[in-house]
């Protein structure tokens, strides 16, 4: 799980950096290229992550919460650059606490 774990938090650092593409969610930029099997196991490492974010949408397909209509969904199919605004900062919000909690749980098998 520790392979995993650090190639998440290698997908994860650029975006909070600026490094992406800005009509990718998370999801994708972590998983894009990876054969089925192996997005299964990263879907089943971030799935509990977005679950204990404090701002979780309770869908874990749309984690990120819409500030206005309140349908996850919908936020998430009509942005076009998913890191701008009270939306996007949720997104970057979200990523941060990814990567501290799969650092903790890193450092403390270690």
């Amino acid at each position: 799980m520790k392979d995993v774990e650090k190639y998440i938090i290698k997908k994860l650092k650029p975006i909070i950096r600026g490094v992406r593409e800005d009509m990718f969610g998370l999801c994708m930029h972590i998983v894009v290229g990876l054969p089925s099997n192996d997005k299964t196991i990263v879907y089943s490492v971030i799935e509990p992550i977005f679950r204990k974010w404090p701002h979780f949408s309770g869908s874990i397909l749309y984690p990120i919460p819409d500030v206005c209509s309140g349908d996850p969904s919908d936020a998430f199919n009509n942005t076009f650059d998913m890191y701008t605004g009270e939306y996007g900062k949720l997104r970057l919000e979200l990523a941060q606490f990814m990567i501290d909690n799969l650092e903790e749980r890193l450092n403390a098998r270690t």
